[in-house]
């Protein structure tokens, strides 16, 4: 990821609000390639848990990684005999090295991950996996180039994306001739473009065609703009229509140019063909970068599609993430997909197995953030190799001095410690920081039965970041500065919990929160619609009650001490875990 991450969190770095982006891709990739010592994993104890993953790509491979890291038994099955996906097959070596990736796969077998090679996942072998494993990641991405039905696209000089790029790779260079084009407009489309620059000799011309225009292309941007700054011509809203052919290999390419029509389900506007506007342009090779299909034929699609908000699919404990997903995307979409998969099983196996999985977490004290915050000091832009010479395959983005990665690693404003922003941005001082005790316990409910009610274990209730935020709903006039500048996408002022000054004014409101006096104890009252939930602390105990039920709540583990219900019904209390946060939380609001 230090090297081709396309570093979308660079666009959301609170260092933008006071000076520049921090380079955090060239932090990491210095921080790679500068350590003076082996890798020390942390695993966790053996769970007894085992996962099967098809697919040694990068979701793959990330999801095995965390997997293992927190005690799972990992086993991947890739097809091929080496790992990495097309990390190690399509990216080209002048944007990624070979010791870069085989690195990363080193420490993520050294966690623990098996990768059994060369086997090939079908319907029966699938079948045995799901009888020996807990949990299945479908990994197998999106690796079949999609095929193209233009006319003449099976004569000699017609290449396959994928095959072309892989063999450039590893050191297999085509003859491509004088005239190249490629067509396609994401970012193997750019990826294939540039390889092809630094293959022709100086009189050679790559053009890449394209049917709509450089706005609408779903490349990264990074990616674009590198294309045309080392000259490569794009051909905006053109299209071809036939590959023309001379005793099987190519000629020419009967061109055609297109318009912007109405939207398409991708919320582009369509390319349209122009009547009449067909011309005629001379290529000895054309490579139709035009998109990937998914690889995984042994489970119908229609089994394949996600739960909401989840990565599990129709069927149970069976996930699917990175471009087996979503299609053909970026490396880092797909590293992300495996490492919230894993999150995703570690919390199914918290719920229904009990089991804990428990790290030490390094907390830096608020004032010393806060501080930070109060010094502007730009950044230097990312080091680059000179547009002249980069007719090789040399890597073209360079890598930072120690002096330049410490200078721009101190700018580092730690917001994943503490974030705060809504608290400064906002221009009502209507967002409100505050500290809690972290908190792991394992909820109950009341269960009914003939003869009142049962207590049984729920779920596992956990909080461990010790700086929240809350919304003062007095004050918020809904601006929206506060979802603005949010680093994580977030909406504050409407994410966050909305407290009213008095009782009055929470009646007047659909939703929120208040704290009463009661008789010398705090009461937490929370409205939803029509019904009022209150908690009160009393010397070692909660009462939450509403007008169905009151419980008495253990305030330690919130263990259920009594609890009174005319209703028969189940009721669980984790509503009551986070209310008690926010009473103590909020307290110094109402002093």
């Amino acid at each position: 990821t230090g090297m081709v991450c396309d570093h979308e969190c660079q666009t959301k770095c609170t260092r933008i609000n006071y000076d520049n982006s921090l380079l955090i891709r060239e932090i990491k990739r210095f921080a790679s390639e500068n350590k003076n010592q082996p890798d020390t994993i942390s695993v966790l104890p053996a769970n007894g848990l085992k996962v099967a993953i098809i697919g040694a790509g990068p979701a793959g491979l990330s999801c095995g990684y965390f997997l293992a890291k927190a005690g799972f038994e990992v086993n991947i099955y890739e097809a091929k005999n080496s790992a990495g996906g097309m990390v190690t097959s399509a990216i080209p070596p002048f944007r990624l090295t070979k010791n870069s990736y085989e690195d990363d796969i080193k420490r993520i077998e050294s966690a623990g991950v098996k990768i059994n090679y060369n086997y090939k996942v079908t319907a029966k072998v699938f079948g045995g996996l799901k009888e020996k494993s807990d949990y299945i990641f479908l990994a197998a991405g999106a690796q079949q180039a999609k095929k193209i039905f233009t006319k003449g696209a099976e004569n000699t000089g017609v290449l396959n994306p994928l095959y072309f790029l892989d063999a450039v790779r590893h050191g297999r260079q085509p003859n491509l001739g004088k005239n190249v084009a490629i067509m396609g407009g994401g970012n193997t489309a750019m990826d294939v473009a540039r390889t092809v620059f630094r293959i022709l000799k100086e009189d050679g011309k790559v053009t890449v065609i394209y049917r709509r225009t450089k706005a609408e292309m779903p490349a990264e941007y990074e990616e674009v703009k590198a294309l045309l700054d080392e000259g490569i011509e794009v051909m905006e809203l053109t299209d071809i229509l036939e590959f023309k052919a001379s005793n099987g290999s190519i000629t020419s390419a009967l061109c055609c140019k297109m318009k912007l029509g109405e939207k398409d389900a991708s919320g582009r506007r369509r390319p349209v063909k122009i009547e009449g506007s067909e011309f005629e342009l001379p290529f000895d090779t054309i490579i139709p970068a035009i998109g990937q299909d998914l690889a995984i034929d042994f489970i119908s699609a229609e089994m394949l599609k996600t739960r909401a908000n989840s990565f599990e699919t129709q069927i149970d404990n069976i996930y699917i993430g990175g471009d087996a997903a979503r299609g053909a995307a970026t490396l880092i979409k797909a590293i992300a997909d495996g490492r919230k998969t894993a999150a995703e099983i570690i919390n199914k196996a918290k719920t229904e197995k009990g089991i804990a999985f428990e790290r030490d977490r390094k907390v830096v004290t608020a004032k010393d953030l806060r501080l930070k915050k109060t010094v502007r000091q730009y950044g230097i832009p990312a080091p680059e190799t000179d547009l002249l010479q980069r007719k090789n395959f040399n890597v073209v983005n360079k890598s930072l001095t120690k002096e330049e990665a410490i200078t721009e690693a101190s700018r580092c404003l730690l917001c994943d410690e503490l974030c705060d922003i809504c608290t400064t941005v906002c221009p009502n001082a209507a967002n409100y920081a505050y500290e809690i005790e972290p908190v792991s316990f394992l909820l109950q409910k009341a269960v009914a039965t003939n003869d009142g009610f049962v207590y049984e274990a729920d779920k596992l209730f956990e909080v461990k970041q010790p700086n929240q935020i809350l919304n003062i709903g007095n004050w918020c006039n809904e601006c929206g500065n506060c979802a603005t500048f949010c680093p994580t996408s977030g909406a504050p002022y409407i994410d966050k919990p909305k407290f009213y000054f008095t009782e009055e004014e929470l009646n007047s409101e659909e939703s929120g929160y208040t704290i009463v006096k009661n008789k010398g104890a705090d009461t937490l009252l929370q409205k939803v619609g029509k019904t009022i939930f209150e908690l009160t602390r009393v010397n070692g105990h909660y009462i939450y009650k509403t007008n169905k039920f009151e419980a008495k709540l253990d305030a330690k583990n919130f263990a259920l001490l009594d609890f009174k219900s005319n209703e028969k019904a189940t009721f669980t209390f984790e509503n009551a875990a986070k209310m008690s946060l926010l009473l103590e939380g909020a307290k110094n609001l109402y002093v």
